[in-house]
C-alpha cells in the first residue's frame, strides 16, 4: 500500500520538476526578447548611419528613365518650398537635397518608428531581476529535486 507521505513526495517532486522546467521556458522566452529588442536597437542605429551617408545619385530607381523625372521633381520642390535659390542648377539643388536629407530625415524617421521608453541596458536589468530570483531559486533547489526523486 501507498502511504499519504510518499504521494506527497511524490506530488512535490513532479511540482518542482514543473517549477524546473516552467523557469527553462521564462530563461528560452526573455532570451529570445531580448535577442529581438538588441536586433531593432541594431536596425535603428543602422538607419541613422544610412541616412548620414545619403546620396541621391545612388539611389536605385525601377527604371532607369524614371531617374531625370524624379531629379527634376526634387529640383521644383526644393524651389517651391524655397530650400534653395530660385535659379539654382539641377546639380547644386541635388546637393543641397542630400544635405537635407542627412540631416533632417533621421529625426523624422525615428519619430515615426517611436522610442522604446526604456534603454535596452536596464531592461536586461529589470528583466533579470523580476524572473531571475525564481529561476535561481529553482536551480539551487534541482540538487535537492534530484534526490528526492531518487
Amino acid at each position: 500500500s501507498i502511504y499519504l507521505g510518499e504521494v506527497l513526495l511524490i506530488s512535490m517532486s513532479h511540482l518542482q520538476w514543473y517549477s524546473y522546467i516552467s523557469n527553462l521556458v521564462k530563461i528560452a522566452t526573455m532570451y529570445a526578447g531580448m535577442l529581438a529588442m538588441r536586433k531593432w536597437a541594431r536596425q535603428r542605429a543602422s538607419l541613422r548611419s544610412i541616412l548620414a551617408k545619403f546620396d541621391v545619385h545612388e539611389c536605385s530607381v525601377a527604371v532607369e528613365a524614371d531617374r531625370a523625372v524624379i531629379y527634376k521633381n526634387i529640383t521644383a520642390l526644393m524651389k517651391f518650398t524655397q530650400d534653395v535659390p530660385a535659379d539654382s542648377t539641377e546639380e547644386e539643388v541635388l546637393v543641397s537635397f542630400n544635405n537635407m536629407v542627412r540631416r533632417q530625415l533621421h529625426v523624422a524617421a525615428e519619430a515615426s518608428i517611436g522610442r522604446f521608453g526604456l534603454p535596452y541596458k536596464y531592461l536586461c536589468c529589470m528583466t533579470f531581476c523580476t524572473g531571475g530570483a525564481a529561476i535561481i531559486d529553482t536551480l539551487a533547489a534541482l540538487p535537492m529535486c534530484m534526490s528526492v526523486s531518487h
